[in-house]
């Protein structure tokens, strides 16, 4: 996976959260308008995808351009994770996709939102942090949820490395970056 590529996972996912948290809040409301339908949630999802698709590809061609610069380092390992941090943030969020289903959309046993609610409360640090200002603010809520996709990515960068000197090389647990 190129550069471009990779650099398009956390933007997507920055954008994505908080449309998700924006269809959640409107189906889960009691005043709808218009009503909520199975119709309008997919068409809602798919806007939203769509819409994260668009806002990850502007948002790598500035990461792109940002991390051009050698004195960033930092940023671009974060923005532009290599294959091993990849993998750490994609089993993050099938643990956040495993729980938003269970816990919001009631599928799947109760059980398994009980497991995967620490990945939950992972993500949510960014937002617990702006807690206070949220409250009141839905702009603090959207930079908050977009935020989580950020420090996730930090967390992978972290567990990736810690993953790398305790198991040696890249090419005795995954792939090469």
């Amino acid at each position: 996976m190129g550069d471009f590529a990779r650099g398009l996972v956390v933007p997507f996912f920055a954008a994505l959260f908080p449309a998700v948290w924006y269809i959640n809040r409107d189906v889960a409301s009691e005043h709808h308008s218009p009503e909520p339908s199975t119709s309008n949630i997919v068409l809602s999802i798919v806007a939203a995808l769509v819409g994260a698709v668009v806002i990850a590809v502007v948002g790598s061609l500035v990461v792109r351009a940002l991390c051009r610069d050698a004195d960033r380092p930092w940023l671009r390992r974060v923005l532009v994770p290599d294959r091993r941090s990849l993998a750490v943030y994609g089993v993050l969020i099938l643990g956040l996709l495993g729980w938003s289903l269970t816990e919001m959309a009631g599928l799947g046993p109760s059980w398994l939102s009980a497991v995967l609610e620490p990945v939950f409360y992972l993500a949510a640090v960014p937002l617990l942090l702006l807690g206070p200002i949220a409250i009141h603010s839905y702009p603090a809520v959207v930079l908050g949820l977009a935020l989580s996709a950020i420090w996730l990515s930090i967390l992978s960068t972290v567990v990736a490395g810690v993953l790398e000197r305790r198991l040696g090389s890249a090419s005795e647990w995954g792939h090469r970056t």
